[in-house]
């Protein structure tokens, strides 16, 4: 549950999202903070045990560890420990037209259609390089005819493996590695798309698992070439659903906010997505599976963007923070209290 990709079905209308106390004279500002430190405090402990749930999360133990942790988490919500999980607060569920979208201020057709043109723009440098040096080679007679063939043939077979092998794993992996090097505000960017689909999982009620924010740190996790950044989430129960073809209305809603976050998130900063094309095509593929026809699935997209925009906008000053300690390796709990702290 972390990346979807542009399709016709989603075209047709999608949006593009901290209360802030100021702290009254009379209330010296130590005081208010000291309260704050004491109730992190006492929940530091449950945070911790949560983070150590969830390392276990793995192999045959994922279901069960899941459950403990969000059994846990929802404990702390009960005891008032915990204020924001599933605590967003949504826009009605409604049908929704392109007209209140746009009076929304959300743009549909940038929104659901990212083009990563920073990695395109990497990968065709990379290229560029790499023909320049082999001709280089060529032309001063470093590197002979023979040569200069074998070395065309072994990287074209490689490519050929990975894509077989590994869906393009290897060339992500050196591309992405190349844009964290090339491009200054890639890294921020892709921390900042995470932390829109961890953040507004948490505002709806589903716990995040991990997150890995480079390729590199996705292979090291996986020891897989077939994993990118992206986020995970304590799913066991939304899988079960699937796996009985009993998908509830409340756990779709919850999937397709999720799944759009990221992509809202770039929207919003920067103008337009580069990443999330992937999560857009598995909410599409869901919906398709669901069967669903074109005119309930806009419903949905819609509702979701608009929905999912209206919580970023109002949290951004959380997202970023968030954003900022992801960036930092934080821990799941670590994440959960900076949600708290700021919401």
């Amino acid at each position: 549950m972390t990346a979807i990709s542009h399709s016709k079905r989603l075209t047709t209308g999608c949006p593009r999202p901290s209360l802030h106390g100021v702290l009254p004279r009379s209330f010296p500002r130590h005081v208010t903070i000291r309260r704050h430190l004491v109730r992190f405090n006492a929940i530091s402990p449950s945070l911790d045990k949560l983070d150590g749930l969830l390392h276990q999360s793995h192999g045959s133990k994922t279901a069960s560890r899941e459950k403990e942790a969000v059994s846990l988490v929802r404990e702390l919500v009960e005891s008032g420990e915990l204020k924001a999980f599933g605590q967003g607060r949504q826009v009605p569920k409604r049908s929704y037209t392109i007209e209140e979208l746009r009076l929304n201020k959300i743009n549909t057709k940038d929104f659901l259609a990212p083009e990563d043109t920073t990695l395109d723009d990497v990968r065709t440098k990379l290229q560029l390089s790499a023909a320049a040096g082999l001709l280089a080679g060529f032309v001063t007679h470093a590197v002979d005819t023979f040569y200069l063939v074998q070395t065309i043939i072994f990287l074209g077979l490689i490519l050929t493996a990975d894509q077989v092998a590994n869906a393009g794993g290897l060339e992500a992996l050196v591309v992405d590695s190349a844009a964290r090097v090339l491009n200054s505000t890639y890294h921020e960017r892709v921390a900042k798309h995470e932390a829109g689909h961890l953040l507004i999982a948490y505002l709806l009620g589903l716990l995040p698992k991990g997150y890995t924010l480079s390729s590199w740190e996705a292979f090291m996790e996986n020891r897989r070439l077939n994993f990118q950044a992206g986020t995970t989430f304590c799913d066991s129960e939304f899988q079960e659903e699937i796996a009985q073809g009993k998908l509830s209305s409340s756990s779709l809603d919850v999937y397709a906010c999720v799944a759009l976050a990221g992509v809202a998130t770039e929207w919003l900063r920067y103008g337009r997505a580069e990443g999330g094309l992937s999560d857009i095509m598995q909410l599409d593929n869901l919906m398709r599976a669901l069967g669903f026809t074109q005119a309930k699935a806009d419903d949905q997209v819609r509702w979701a963007v608009l929905n999912v925009v209206t919580l970023l906008r109002r949290h951004e000053k959380v997202q970023d923070k968030l954003a900022n300690a992801m960036m930092r390796n934080a821990s799941i709990s670590e994440c959960i209290r900076v949600i708290e702290d700021n919401f």
